[in-house]
């Protein structure tokens, strides 16, 4: 059983023991990656290593080896309740399954789990977006999943030439996979900065399908730069719905709690509360949790360029650099 879970490295150490000789070399070599990488697992891997650990020093023994140099070290830094896992920090990323890939990417190396908190659902606008799009000089996206609404619309018209201003950089990303080239995106991901920064030259009739929980700001800005707006409610964002005890105490396992929106906020703060620190990814998610009373609030400053400086913020903040 072992075999087939260990790396493969070990197991084909263990499988050579047919003599005195390849059994010393095994057991030497074992002995030396265990020092070299036991500090890079966790779980279920250091159980599997320690039970290594027993039969190492067995062999060892038997063998005339002597008291293996493992045995030398602080013993406490291998156990699984050691300080390396005490101080082990766990990330909570919490938008829609399915949707935190990229994400999770970015911050490949660190403690993360998916624990998604929002769901997103579709309602009527969604259905009669395709019969607007043509209608308009060009197309306002300002979210990921308003991207993937749009691109599902946008193919049922067989895919026209249509101008789009993305927020940012994660929603410019969304709609590239999907075909669409933005031709604007500002300089920060916020429907302020794109308000302010749209080229007039784009045209003056925009379609701008959203979430229903999105504010009327920016369509009030670009209508005071004589832009004349048309939005189109495509979806909404809901607490998810099936959630479990295991799910908040998982939640409760974390120290880090991440937010690409308020309504992600809302629910962790409802369902598991505000004791870990929350980092968020723009101004507007940063004032929700605040509201919410999380002690710890971290946002990137400066223009905000999407995911890039979320995922950059994350990593900061659980190695202990802000």
């Amino acid at each position: 059983y072992i075999l087939r879970i260990v790396p493969p490295k070990i197991g084909t150490m263990m499988e050579c023991g047919n003599s005195l000789e390849q059994s010393r070399v095994a057991i030497i070599e074992l002995q030396t990656l265990w020092e070299s990488t036991a500090m890079t697992f966790c779980g279920s891997q250091m159980t599997i290593l320690a039970l290594l650990l027993v039969c190492l020093c067995a062999s060892a023994f038997q063998l005339g080896l002597g008291m293996p140099r493992l045995l030398k070290t602080k013993i406490s830094r291998l156990s699984l309740g050691g300080p390396e896992m005490e101080n082990r920090v766990r990330i909570a990323v919490t938008r829609e399954k399915g949707t935190n890939q990229l994400l999770l990417e970015s911050l490949s190396g660190l403690d993360c789990i998916e624990l998604p908190c929002i769901e997103y659902l579709p309602i009527m606008g969604a259905g009669e977006l395709h019969d607007h799009i043509l209608q308009h000089d060009y197309v306002l996206i300002t979210s990921p999943h308003a991207a993937v609404v749009f691109e599902e619309a946008w193919k049922k018209i067989d895919s026209p030439s249509v101008k789009v201003a993305s927020v940012g950089g994660g929603t410019t990303k969304q709609l590239a996979a999907g075909g669409i080239i933005p031709v604007f995106q500002p300089s920060e991901a916020t429907g302020e900065a794109l308000a302010r920064e749209l080229p007039i030259s784009l045209g003056t009739k925009a379609l701008f399908p959203c979430s229903e929980l999105v504010d009327h700001r920016m369509k009030d800005r670009l209508a005071a730069r004589g832009i004349t707006v048309t939005r189109l409610d495509t979806y909404t964002t809901a607490p998810v719905q099936h959630w479990t005890k295991a799910m908040t105490e998982l939640g409760q396992s974390c120290q880090i709690a991440t937010f690409a929106s308020p309504s992600a906020a809302q629910c962790w703060a409802q369902r598991i509360g505000t004791d870990a620190k929350a980092v968020v990814i723009g101004p507007t998610t940063e004032a929700e949790a605040r509201r919410l009373g999380f002690k710890e609030v971290y946002s990137p400053l400066g223009p905000s360029g999407g995911l890039e400086p979320f995922a950059k913020l994350i990593r900061d903040v659980a190695l202990g650099k802000c």
